[in-house]
């Protein structure tokens, strides 16, 4: 049976559940319909029950008055007196019979509608009656002049004609008024009690349909929750594990177990077709994994080349700066040496020209002295001698200046030594780089 659940496509599932409970709301809506009409009717069959037993009461009260009349009718002395009597019979009847029809119309079909059928020729035979009495009534009243004048007919007609009346009342009005009154007040009882058996059943069908409608609900409300639990165990718990499945197998893991396989609903072709997936992706993923590592052992071998390429070519454009740079640094050297030599030579022939210049000058103002009263003779040496002696002075500042270069020079070779040495501490260092280097490389 599980299985068969299992293997339900999930609309029809929701089909079968949605029927049961279709059907359980219409059964409902049936019993409440057929109560419904079944209470109407019990209380529309009592209403017209306690109709028919108004009206049989309103028949009753007219034959009361047609009673009455009819007494009045015997009792007339004048012949308006005997008129009023027969239009209050006449209206009574009127009554009685239209109250007759009204019962026969609303009464359902048996034996109460063959009594209320006997009414109207009942009614007629007691107008029938009252008109026989009236007229009899009548001639009592015309033959009552002539009994006054003491004639005996008249006195004996109006004798006979009073018991003819008695007689007629007794034999043929009041058993007719009976009847009358015992078929009414028969509809009288009839009609209240089967108004209250009518209010009892519409009462009985009323709890019998809210006892159906109650149970009905009741049985609609656990086939829901069953639905609802149902729903839950066969579609939405399995959705839910196999989303939890997915996630898994999206984060990676390919170990998981689907679940929902080999069912026959849609929940088992999700679970089949992502079990495809899964074998796919898990194939792809160890040709990546396999790829990659290739990848990376390529990728680590040129590494390895380009480091040894690059370790060789870092040494030898090492060895090419040492070289130049050594070059360079002798080549400083020696020109350094021969800045040096050239300065001691200058400095040297300042400090020469420097005591020329000063014993020039001295045996300038010897011969100065001599030979003054020779000026004008001595005029144009003074004026050579002064330009000597310019020159000498210029001389002089010239060495100053040379001086001050070459210990410029000499402050630079100092400086270019320096460098140098630099440059050779700069130049192990190198090499013990480019040592490191073809180390790591050789690694």
């Amino acid at each position: 049976m599980t299985r068969l659940f299992h293997n339900l496509r999930i609309g029809a599932k929701l089909a079968i559940a949605s029927a049961l409970g279709i059907l359980l709301v219409g059964f409902i809506i049936y019993a409440q319909s057929t109560g419904n009409a079944a209470v109407r009717a019990g209380y529309d069959s009592a209403i017209r029950h306690q109709t028919v037993a108004q009206l049989a009461a309103e028949v009753r009260a007219s034959v009361g008055g047609m009673q009455l009349a009819f007494r009045d009718t015997v009792l007339a002395a004048t012949p308006a007196a005997l008129q009023k009597s027969a239009d209050s019979f006449a209206l009574d009847q009127t009554k009685a019979t239209a109250f007759s029809a009204e019962m026969a119309r609303l009464i359902p079909p048996g034996d109460a509608q063959a009594q209320i059928a006997r009414l109207p020729g009942l009614i007629a035979d007691l107008n029938s009656s009252r008109a026989l009495v009236a007229g009899m009534r009548s001639e009592i009243i015309g033959l009552q002049g002539a009994a006054d004048q003491m004639h005996p007919d008249a006195a004996a007609r109006i004798d006979g004609l009073n018991d003819a009346i008695a007689q007629h009342r007794h034999n043929v009005s009041l058993p007719l008024a009976t009847q009358i009154m015992t078929v009414v007040g028969k509809l009288v009882d009839n009609g209240r009690q089967q108004s209250a058996r009518s209010i009892a059943a519409a009462a009985a069908e009323s709890a019998s349909a809210e006892r159906t409608s109650l149970i009905a609900g009741a049985i609609t409300t656990l086939l829901l929750i069953a639905t609802c639990v149902f729903s839950i165990v066969t579609i939405a718990r399995p959705i839910s594990a196999m989303s939890r499945a997915m996630h898994e197998l999206a984060d990676g893991n390919f170990a998981v177990v689907l679940p929902g396989l080999g069912r026959g609903d849609e929940i088992g072709e999700v679970a089949g077709a992502v079990e495809k997936f899964k074998v796919k992706a898990q194939e792809k993923a160890t040709q990546e994994a396999a790829a990659q590592l290739d990848q990376e052992h390529r990728v680590a071998e040129k590494r390895k080349a380009d480091m040894g390429r690059l370790a060789d070519a870092f040494e030898g454009a090492v060895g090419h700066i040492i070289d130049t740079v050594s070059a360079a640094s002798s080549e400083l050297e020696a020109a350094a040496g021969s800045l040096t030599a050239t300065a001691e030579r200058a400095q040297q022939l300042t400090v020469m020209v420097a005591a020329a210049s000063e014993e020039a000058s001295t045996n300038v103002q010897s011969v100065a002295s001599a030979t003054e009263e020779m000026a004008s003779s001595v005029n144009e040496i003074g004026r050579q001698v002064q330009d000597s002696a310019r020159i000498a002075n210029e001389a002089v500042d010239q060495a100053r200046k040379t001086n001050d270069r070459v210990e410029q020079l000499s402050d630079a070779a100092a400086r270019i030594g320096a460098v140098v040495e630099l440059i050779n501490t700069i130049a192990g260092q190198t090499n013990l780089l480019a040592l490191n280097a073809t180390i790591e490389a050789a690694r």
